[in-house]
């Protein structure tokens, strides 16, 4: 499938911000990711742009960003029905019905956008699918209050449809199940 080129207007961006407006979330580091000099940068051996800051929100959205914040993964699984007991492990080979990976690009800091309750940012003008690549997510059980639920992702061998590699994808953050008022 090609990619696809938005207007700034688009209909579907605004959409995508809107679910982004719906999940408030503050930012997490990205675990075990050092941040480049400046802008995006081959990850460790060179295999592909280094993602080094992200967050979680809803039911789960994760998000890893490059340090410029011009390009964006989102990960949207939905876990709100897992089991109240213990952690939920899910495991995907992509790409897979069951999870929307989306590779976002653009000039300016694309991550303001992202589990926040006011759109700062600009839009993305590329959003890709993307064609290979594997996703383990654990997930706490849904917890009382925002921040009782632990969510971890990592993402390995991720390749978008215009060919774009990426480094590993590591995310952990407490903000699983947060939402706007709730």
């Amino acid at each position: 499938m090609p990619a696809h080129r938005l207007p700034p207007s688009s209909p579907v961006v605004l959409t995508c911000l809107a679910v982004a407006l719906l999940t408030g979330c503050s930012t997490t580091e990205v675990s075990g990711a050092a941040s480049p000099a400046g802008g995006t940068s081959a990850g460790p051996a060179g295999d592909g742009v280094e993602l080094v800051r992200g967050a979680a929100c809803g039911e789960v959205t994760f998000w890893a960003a490059s340090e410029s914040g011009e390009v964006v993964v989102t990960v949207t699984v939905d876990v709100a029905d897992r089991p109240a007991g213990e952690p939920s492990e899910f495991g995907y080979e992509l790409p897979d019905p069951a999870v929307l990976v989306t590779v976002h690009s653009g000039p300016g800091d694309l991550s303001e956008n992202f589990c926040t309750d006011v759109l700062l940012g600009p839009e993305p003008t590329l959003r890709q699918d993307v064609v290979a690549g594997t996703v383990a997510l654990t997930v706490d059980p849904p917890g009382e209050d925002c921040g009782d639920s632990d969510g971890r992702l990592r993402v390995e061998g991720l390749v978008a449809e215009d060919g774009t590699t990426f480094a590993p994808i590591d995310v952990s953050s407490g903000l699983v199940g947060c939402n706007v008022g709730g």
